[in-house]
């Protein structure tokens, strides 16, 4: 995943709140944290100064072709960066079995008018 920019926590921020301003949605703080599993040990309490990694969210269908070892787990974790949405996959896909070869739409977590709104509020507490 494509890393946008940085962000430095703050000694009042939390994870659900950095995951509003980006994402818009509290419930997308797995995808910061996927981002930086390498940085942070507890989501709930991260150290002010502490820099994180905000990635890019598709905001667009994509379409995945499945290759061998492909599972609804694996294809979240390759394109949201973490395996917890696994199950929007699976639905937007109604529960499908996995055959090689085959495609499978992989639906956006947010969209564009959410990642608007999200810079609106940045842009507003700036």
């Amino acid at each position: 995943m494509r890393v946008l920019e940085y962000y430095r926590m703050r000694s009042d921020d939390h994870i659900q709140k950095v995951a509003v301003r980006y994402y818009y949605h509290y419930w997308l703080w797995r995808i910061i944290l996927g981002a930086n599993k390498e940085i942070i040990k507890d989501p709930f309490n991260i150290e002010p100064g502490t820099m994180l990694a905000i990635v890019e969210l598709n905001t667009g269908d994509v379409e995945h072709t499945l290759v061998a070892g492909d599972t609804y787990q694996s294809i979240a974790e390759q394109y949201y960066g973490t395996n917890v949405f696994f199950a929007n996959i699976m639905n937007a896909n109604s529960s499908k079995l996995l055959e090689v070869g085959d495609t499978v739409a992989v639906p956006p977590l947010v969209t564009q008018r959410e990642l608007k709104l999200a810079e609106a509020i940045r842009n507003a507490v700036a």
